[in-house]
């Protein structure tokens, strides 16, 4: 598996974990297309 360097576009833990959360939750974060899109390229590359 690749490593990537994030650089300016890194999310911070508490970041993620509201991209995870449920949806009822106060701290869920909606993820928009754009970075929908390019985590799934990013996983998709890192499994190969």
């Amino acid at each position: 598996m690749r490593i990537e360097v994030l650089g300016a576009n890194a999310c911070t833990t508490s970041t993620w974990t509201a991209y995870l959360s449920d949806p009822a939750s106060p701290h869920y974060r909606e993820l928009s297309a754009e970075l929908l899109s390019h985590a799934e390229a990013q996983f998709a590359a890192a499994v190969r």
